[in-house]
């Protein structure tokens, strides 16, 4: 039915980005807003959100068939609730996202984690299309990952599979959100630009202004993102050994740094990674943009639908 539509939410800790998508995964309208705090709160802007795009279909006369939530933390996929700590957003572990939506808006809803539904889309409408396995690295606020193997997403025995974010690339290094210490996000992550850069940036927009200051020629800019994808790179490398994968899709607002940051990403790799793990592994940036979360999420409903 060419009528139908999906909408896809994307959860982050700073915005929440949401959209509509038709059966061919074009979207057809997106908008985004800050993310509130605290679990009632998003839950209800969630609920706000839906009535919008419900509504916004009816407007070009179709119909929304059902709801998918991309989130950060450990999701159980199954029942849509929310089983792990999410750092970046206190108070969300618990949430019954899937049962509130669904009992809220009288539509189906499925969840899943944010970079899940990121590689979903990546894998079967961007840079991962044609390839059987990949590895799906979001970087912004945290740093989430998505595994596809065999065409599958891959989620672990307890939904707790493919957090490259808080592997561990230096002992006692410095503390990340989620309780441990030398984790990628805590080194990799946003944040971690804007402390190696060591200068005042405008807020929002951060690691954009130091992207740019990068391609002006400033050298301290060159040297933060340099760090940072080092770091990441150093995360890779250990994935790599484990996966053995042949396509790695950088995404999230970082990948809007484009050339610079993948050319330090592979440079790096040459150092955490084995020539026979990396060769002919492509590294690409994520061809559906900041769109890929919310895209993801639409299609995880469209095919539970």
């Amino acid at each position: 039915m060419k009528n139908k539509v999906f909408a896809g939410i994307d959860l982050g800790g700073t915005f929440i980005k949401f959209g509509l998508v038709d059966m061919s995964a074009q979207v057809i309208f997106k908008s985004s807003v800050p993310t509130p705090k605290g679990r009632h709160a998003i839950l209800c802007e969630f609920e706000r959100v839906i009535e919008l795009m419900r509504q916004m279909a009816q407007d070009r006369g179709l119909r929304l068939q059902a709801v998918g939530v991309g989130s950060p933390g450990i999701v159980n996929a199954t029942i849509g609730k929310i089983i792990g700590r999410s750092p970046n957003i206190p108070g969300w572990q618990g949430a019954e996202v899937g049962k509130a939506l669904a009992k809220a808006t009288g539509l189906k809803v499925v969840v899943d984690n944010d970079a899940n539904v990121m590689a979903l889309a990546e894998h079967r409408f961007g840079s991962g299309k044609g390839f059987g396995s990949g590895l799906y690295i979001t970087v912004g606020t945290g740093i989430g990952s998505g595994i596809i193997l065999n065409n599958q997403i891959w989620r672990g025995a307890r939904f707790a599979g493919a957090e490259i974010g808080h592997t561990i690339i230096e002992k006692d290094g410095k503390p990340c959100k989620c309780g441990k210490r030398g984790c990628v996000e805590a080194l990799a992550a946003t944040s971690a630009f804007i402390e190696y850069y060591g200068r005042k940036t405008p807020e929002p927009g951060g690691v954009k202004f130091i992207f740019d200051r990068a391609k002006q020629g400033d050298i301290r800019a060159k040297q933060a993102i340099a760090a940072a994808a080092d770091y990441l790179a150093c995360g890779i490398g250990s994935a790599l050994e484990l996966l053995n994968p042949e396509v790695i899709v950088i995404g999230g607002g970082i990948a809007a740094g484009g050339a610079v940051y993948l050319r330090a990403i592979r440079q790096g790799l040459k150092k955490y990674a084995s020539t026979s793990c990396r060769r002919k592994v492509v590294v690409k940036t994520a061809q559906l943009g900041n769109d890929a979360g919310l895209i993801g999420a639409a299609m995880l409903a469209n095919y539970a639908h």
